[in-house]
């Protein structure tokens, strides 16, 4: 997949393109149904599907106090958006300048010069231009009088709660911070997973005899405060994971050192200081407490673990949770 940050990078003007426009935070199957149906356009008409994206998000820039927490780290996104078949990845950065550009002018400007859409694929949702004037409605009628066609893609549904609603990256992020991670990696079609690089701690937990990996992950979100199962990813390689109980809290048990990541690598005493560390979350295994006495801690810590060693030998560290998708 080619990576540009500017249409200029193009050098010329593509002859054709199936293209999408979307923030795709969390790539989630609801972002994979709309890739693959511009996969399969590209493929029909001879031409390269192209996913234009922006970073950071835009309401980082125009309402910060209203900017959500990130799901996708933009390495991760791009990786997901090759998984799912992109030829191109635009990624467009977020200022002043492109935000203020109305809908018509987006597609007129930029879109239609540059990259010469035989289509234009969205969900219904679909919103853009200043103040995400634009509609799917909105492009509709531009594809009329510009010669590109426009497929709406219907939502896929999460159905696992008494009101079904869309996949939505706010779903998504509502499920995560509830600490709902089996929902939310089937919405995601892959384990959650937070990046970041180990940085020092307290050692305490070294003390206890359950040393930890303290994971700065920056504005990515944070699942609800509890302890989960998962795997860690030694230098993000898929070839080097190790199963992780994961602890994300306050640390009841002791003084409070404000909100934590820390992983315990299962059968690892090796130092992390500095590694670059993938967490992917397999399952929620209990909430925080607060114990009376540090061997109380030390010994749910060793159930804990020993959970996590039963639920991953039942699971492919390289896969992710296994979905199908369920348009509306």
């Amino acid at each position: 997949m080619r990576i540009l940050t500017g249409v200029e990078e193009l050098g010329r003007p593509l002859a054709a393109s199936v293209v999408s426009v979307g923030n795709f935070d969390g790539v989630h199957i609801g972002h994979q149904e709309i890739l693959r149906r511009g996969r399969e356009l590209a493929r029909t008409t001879g031409s390269e599907l192209v996913a234009v994206t922006f970073e950071p998000h835009p309401l980082r820039l125009v309402a910060p106090e209203r900017a959500p927490a990130t799901l996708t780290p933009l390495s991760e996104k791009l990786r997901c958006m090759e998984e799912a078949g992109v030829d191109t990845a635009l990624v467009l950065t977020s200022n002043r300048q492109l935000l203020g550009m109305t809908a018509r002018s987006f597609i007129e400007e930029l879109v239609i010069p540059w990259l010469h859409p035989t289509h234009m694929v969205e969900g219904r949702s679909f919103g853009f231009g200043r103040g995400r004037a634009g509609s799917v409605e909105t492009l509709a009628r531009m594809a009329d009088e510009l010669g590109f066609e426009v497929l709406v893609v219907p939502p896929v549904q999460f159905t696992e709660d008494p009101q079904p609603e869309r996949v939505s990256s706010s779903l998504v992020r509502r499920l995560i911070a509830a600490g709902r991670i089996g929902p939310a990696n089937r919405c995601m079609g892959r384990r959650y997973a937070l990046f970041g690089v180990v940085r020092a701690g307290k050692g305490r937990g070294h003390k206890l005899g359950w040393p930890t990996a303290n994971l700065d992950i920056g504005d990515q979100l944070t699942p609800g405060e509890g302890v989960y199962g998962g795997y860690a990813f030694l230098n993000n390689e898929s070839s080097r994971s190790l199963p992780a109980a994961v602890s994300v809290g306050h640390t009841p048990t002791f003084e409070d050192a404000g909100l934590l990541v820390e992983a315990h690598l299962l059968d690892f005493n090796d130092q992390l200081g500095g590694t670059p560390l993938r967490l992917e979350f397999l399952e929620r295994l209990r909430d925080q407490k607060r114990y009376d006495s540090p061997d109380e801690l030390v010994a749910q810590i060793g159930r804990d673990v020993e959970r996590v060693r039963a639920r991953t030998a039942e699971s492919d560290p390289a896969l992710g949770a296994p979905v199908k998708a369920v348009p509306a």
